[in-house]
């Protein structure tokens, strides 16, 4: 799974919609929801029920959405990190 599937999924939760989330991701609804498909594929689980109502979390998806959030600090912080050493290594160099 990428990184960028999970700060998809993260903004489908967040913004309550495909169509919504899409459009702030400014890719298509049919490619998030592909990403969103293959997601799901890949781990075995539905992460969302979808309906005309709207997207509502699987029980499965709850706590992927945790964990999502998790790893994407994560990743935050290991990118900060990797900014600051190059900078560290211009200021020495």
């Amino acid at each position: 799974m990428k990184i960028s599937q999970l700060q998809q999924i993260v903004e489908i939760i967040s913004c309550g919609s495909i169509n919504k989330a899409a459009q702030k991701l400014y890719i298509s609804q049919s490619g998030l929801c592909a990403s969103l498909n293959a997601a799901e594929k890949e781990l075995g689980q539905k992460i969302l029920h979808r309906s005309y109502n709207g997207i509502t979390l699987t029980p499965f998806g709850l706590q992927f959405v945790d964990s999502a959030k998790e790893i994407l600090q994560i990743y935050d912080r290991l990118l900060l990190a990797a900014l600051a050493a190059i900078v560290l290594s211009a200021e020495a160099a």
